[in-house]
This record gives C-alpha cells, sequence and structure tokens, in this order.
C-alpha cells in the first residue's frame, strides 16, 4: 500500500520537485542529484508523510534541506583545501 502511495506522490509532484532542484542548483548534474536524492530520502521517511498534509511542501522542504547541507560541505571542503570561492558558492543554498 505505501509502494502505491508514494508512487501516486512521484507521478503527482515529480514535476514540480524537479523544477525546484533546477531553481536552487542551477545546472543539470546537481538537479538530477537532488531530485534523486530528494525522493530517496521521501522513501526512508514515509512515516511522516500524511497524505491529508502538504505533501508538495514536505519534499520541497527535503531539497532545500539536502542541498543546503551540500552547498555547506561543498564550503567547508573549500575553505580546508585553500580553493578559491566563487560567489555562486556562498549564495547556491538560497531559494
Amino acid at each position: 500500500m505505501e509502494r502505491d502511495i508514494f508512487s501516486s506522490f512521484v507521478d503527482q509532484y515529480s514535476k514540480d520537485v524537479y523544477a525546484f532542484c533546477g531553481y536552487l542548483t542551477g545546472n543539470a548534474h546537481d538537479r538530477d542529484d537532488l531530485f534523486q536524492d530528494t525522493f530517496l530520502l521521501a522513501t526512508e521517511q514515509m512515516d511522516r508523510i500524511r497524505e491529508d498534509g502538504n505533501v508538495k511542501s514536505y519534499l520541497l522542504s527535503l531539497a532545500i534541506g539536502i542541498w543546503r547541507n551540500r552547498v555547506r560541505k561543498r564550503k567547508v571542503r573549500m575553505l580546508l583545501t585553500g580553493e578559491r570561492l566563487e560567489a555562486s558558492d556562498w549564495e547556491a543554498a538560497e531559494p
């Protein structure tokens, strides 16, 4: 039953989540990774998704959280290795 519910969530919200991931990341590679990881995390947290709740909002908030964590890790890695930070690296986590 959960598989059917989740499948319907993917069918219903995938276009919106995909577009939002593209907006956050600004490039196709990161967009695709973020999209996949968002739905992967959602499958792991199926018990937190309620059918009567705002599923789209929940999925978008997962995408934001995943992306912010990635940007934060990228910044730390760049600071520790001495790589040059671009302005886009600092602004990437802002939706």
